[in-house]
C-alpha cells in the first residue's frame, strides 16, 4: 500500500505489514445461498453437515477454502465443502445464480441477489466466520485535506 502511494486503505484481511496501524469500521458478514431453481431440484440444507451433500462454490483466497466453519447454537462445527472454486466473489455469485450449488459469499456481494429473489439465503441461524472491514494507515503520519 504504501509503495504505491496510498495513504489509506480499505480491506477484509488481517493486517501484515506491521508498520501500518489497522481500525475496524465496519462488520462484513456472509451468507449461505443458492438459486431458486437450485432448491427446487436439491433438499435445501437444514444443518451444517448437510453442506457436505451439496456441490458447494467455493473461495479459495480464504485460508483453509475447502472447509466451511458455521457458528450456532451447539458451537461452531467445520465441515468440507467442494468442489467447484474460485478466486472472485462477482464470479461465484454468478455460478450460484445459474444454479450449481450453494456458496458462502459477504452480503455486500449477494445482498441485492438475496433481496431480489435470484438468491435464497440458508442455514440463517448459523453464522459463518466474522470478517470486519479494516482501515490501514500509516503510523504517525499527517495527512493533509485535500
Amino acid at each position: 500500500m504504501v509503495s504505491e502511494g496510498f495513504d489509506v486503505g480499505i480491506r477484509i484481511a488481517r493486517l501484515e505489514d506491521s508498520s501500518l496501524i489497522a481500525r475496524k469500521i465496519a462488520p462484513c458478514k456472509q451468507a449461505f445461498c443458492a438459486s431458486p431453481d437450485y432448491f427446487r431440484k436439491n433438499d435445501a440444507p437444514e444443518a451444517p453437515a448437510d453442506l457436505a451433500l451439496h456441490p458447494c462454490l467455493i473461495y479459495t483466497n480464504d485460508l483453509k477454502p475447502d472447509t466451511w466453519t458455521l457458528h450456532g447454537a451447539k458451537g461452531a462445527q467445520s465441515i468440507k465443502v467442494g468442489p467447484v472454486c474460485a478466486d472472485n466473489g462477482e464470479i461465484l455469485k454468478a455460478a450460484a445464480i445459474s444454479g450449481p450449488g450453494i456458496t458462502r459469499l459477504s452480503t455486500f456481494i449477494v445482498g441485492p441477489d438475496i433481496n431480489a429473489g435470484r438468491l435464497q439465503q440458508v442455514l440463517t441461524e448459523y453464522c459463518p466466520r466474522k470478517f470486519q472491514f479494516m482501515l490501514f494507515f500509516l503510523h504517525g503520519v499527517i495527512y493533509r485535506r485535500r
